[in-house]
């Protein structure tokens, strides 16, 4: 896809019939890629088990186009299961070869954090290998900043990579948090 109608492209929750596609998508950045540091491809089963144990309180988006060709996805999990980081989300996103560099990553994103916030999560982390421009800029547009980074600390194709760290705030630093809503009730409340 070399052109691509933003306009038209829908952006919805992932549903059991998506996970072959970003099965997909994974594994051809296992295969050909850094973004993603596994070196064997990944199992559909293995991917359709992590959204089911995390797609109703972590919101898992797909964009798709107007005549419904897999674009890329996004996907938010607990950052740890300890009490105290209840309120703070991991993120990631994973945009198809020919699909990039459009603005989709920052469309996905935004519905994203819109649907995190609205849930009562306050913090965002999210993890990238560098060195990857496209993705920095992306991070930094959606309002994070760098806090931190893992110098040469995964091996693949033949040379090294660093992983860079992420951090953005659903609401003001440092506010009292309240109670987190399953993603069905947000989206209940961003539609009123």
């Amino acid at each position: 896809m070399s052109v691509m109608d933003t306009d038209t492209v829908e952006i919805g929750l992932v549903g059991e019939s998506d996970i072959g596609d970003i099965t997909g998508l994974l594994n051809h950045e296992i295969a050909h890629g850094f973004a993603h540091f596994g070196s064997v491809p990944e199992r559909e089963e293995t991917i359709r088990g992590l959204w089911k144990s995390h797609h109703e309180t972590h919101a898992w988006l797909v964009a798709r186009d107007g005549e419904g060709r897999f674009l890329g996805f996004a996907k938010s999990a607990p950052w740890s299961a300890r009490g105290a980081y209840s309120w703070c989300v991991e993120v990631s996103i994973y945009i198809a070869p020919g699909a990039q560099r459009m603005g989709l990553g920052k469309r996905l994103y935004g519905r994203l954090f819109e649907i995190l916030g609205a849930q009562g999560y306050v913090t965002v982390i999210a993890g990238a290998s560098v060195p990857n421009e496209g993705s920095d800029r992306l991070h930094k547009a959606m309002g994070m900043r760098v806090i931190g980074e893992h110098e040469s600390i995964g091996y693949k194709f033949g040379r090294w990579y660093g992983v860079r760290y992420y951090q953005g705030f659903l609401r003001a630093k440092g506010s009292e948090p309240g109670v987190v809503v399953s993603v069905e009730k947000s989206l209940g409340s961003l539609e009123k």
